[in-house]
């Protein structure tokens, strides 16, 4: 065990480091030229303006990777999550202090304590990220499932998925993921407690605490339909909800005291970010990177899960489960997270789908950048070996072929380039992760480093979209 934790170490600083020397590279303009800028463009922002509209003069260029220095991590949400750290909630209504009313405290308040520049607090971020990895592939990858190198395989897997990008930057999904795996390392060793307030700094750390609380509902609703236990439907859910409901109730009381109002964050969301119930005519994105991965988590993620948590349900829903599905219970809480995953996912298709006008922008980055995807993921991989391959392929294979058809003659149809690689990327490590159990150790780990080595050049290629404050694909 404890060489297995050793070794997770060297893999996720050797992550890192295979990142920053790529970036590195391609700074150099000889490099970049007889590479990467064969076939990829970057981007260069030329608008003055600092508002809260996404930026529309941003022109096309062959120039190299930009520079890490600090002025150019000051980017989009990290403008807001900076002035936070500084000076907490905006106390008036000029720009950026009103916007901040839109995020949760946490992370600011981290940033604060830090006292780190924004480049510092994207290691930071990275850290928090590969050591909540290591955190949930310990819950939920088990020794009787899987031998130490598979074990290690999965693991490093899940640090180079091709959507990580977020995890780099001075944002809050590491914050996101690192509470949630600590209060499920409080859940799995009996530390109630830990669990508890875990879930309170959950719930302080991103507005999604609506759409989870939702997604508990929905879920215990779903399990009453198995378990048929009224009693045990309303003592689970209360325990869940206790804790997210203290947070939520924390971070509108901080917003009341900078504002004056306890719903200042609904809005600022619907003023500046247009957030409200509204039925999509047209299909939109803020770019074809983005594009590519969000259509991945609808055709390839959103609807095969919901059609297996539907199915399971119609099979099962005749008699009782037994035993009774619970997340306090270490027989079956595995089996309740995984079907939460899946409600959590449809969850946040609905939230963006029916408020955003029809605009995708940020949908991978709730579901494929969340701590839910991999619990899901880790499951998922010991859950695969009881499918058949063929029904395996024959649910994937037409989703990715239909994922592909939305791409070029969809309602944001184009030619195919180097933009849509997080697609195909995102297609790649989803079929090797369906063979990963099929294949010999030789031609895995040969797969696997092809795949974290294309990853990360294209982590590194959006990281230098984020410098050159150009599209926004987080």
């Amino acid at each position: 065990m404890r060489s297995v934790f050793q070794i997770k170490i060297v893999i996720l600083v050797s992550v890192f480091l295979l990142g920053l020397i790529i970036f590195k590279g391609l700074q150099n303009e000889s490099i970049f030229k007889a590479t990467l800028g064969k076939f990829a463009i970057t981007y260069q922002n030329n608008s003055q303006a600092d508002t809260y509209s996404p930026r529309t003069d941003i022109i096309k260029t062959n120039k190299p990777y930009t520079s890490l220095e600090e002025a150019n991590f000051i980017h989009w949400d990290v403008k807001f999550f900076k002035y936070m750290a500084e000076n907490s909630y905006g106390k008036d209504d000029t720009w950026p202090g009103i916007g901040t009313y839109a995020f949760s405290p946490l992370f600011p308040f981290i940033w604060r304590l830090s006292h780190l520049p924004a480049r510092y607090i994207g290691i930071l971020n990275y850290l928090l990220f590969a050591f909540s990895i290591v955190i949930l592939s310990s819950l939920f990858l088990s020794a009787k499932d899987f031998n130490p190198v598979d074990k290690l395989c999965l693991f490093a897997l899940a640090l180079t998925l091709p959507s990580v990008f977020s995890f780099y930057i001075p944002y809050c999904e590491s914050t996101f993921i690192f509470t949630l795996s600590i209060a499920l390392w409080g859940l799995f060793n009996r530390k109630y407690w830990l669990f508890f307030w875990g879930m309170v700094l959950f719930a302080l750390s991103r507005p999604s605490f609506l759409i989870v609380a939702l997604s508990f509902i929905c879920t215990d609703v779903y399990f009453l339909i198995l378990n048929k236990d009224v009693k045990l439907f309303y003592k689970e859910l209360g325990r869940k909800l206790l804790p997210i409901f203290i947070g939520m109730i924390l971070t509108f009381f901080i917003q009341y005291l900078n504002s004056g109002s306890f719903f200042k964050m609904f809005e600022v969301h619907s003023l500046f970010w247009d957030h409200n119930f509204q039925i999509p005519t047209t299909i939109t994105d803020w770019s074809t990177e983005s594009y590519g991965m969000n259509i991945f988590s609808i055709v390839c993620i959103v609807l095969p899960t919901g059609l297996l948590a539907f199915t399971h349900l119609l099979k099962h829903r005749s008699k009782k489960m037994t035993p009774e599905i619970s997340l306090f219970s270490p027989l079956t809480r595995k089996q309740y997270l995984f079907i939460f995953s899946m409600v959590y996912f449809a969850g946040n298709f609905l939230f963006v789908f029916l408020t955003q006008g029809g605009n995708l922008n940020g949908l991978h980055r709730y579901i494929l950048v969340s701590p839910f995807f991999y619990i899901f993921l880790f499951i998922l991989a010991s859950e695969i070996r009881t499918i058949d391959l063929k029904v395996q392929l024959g649910i994937l294979v037409p989703m990715v072929i239909i994922g592909y058809l939305a791409l070029v003659h969809g309602p944001y149809q184009h030619a195919i380039t180097f933009l849509d690689m997080g697609y195909f990327l995102l297609a790649g490590t989803l079929f090797y992760f369906i063979l990963f159990n099929r294949m010999k150790l030789p031609v895995k780990l040969s797969l696997l480093t092809l795949l974290i080595v294309f990853n990360t050049v294209w982590l590194t290629y959006l990281f230098n979209h984020f410098l050159n404050n150009s599209y926004i694909i987080a």
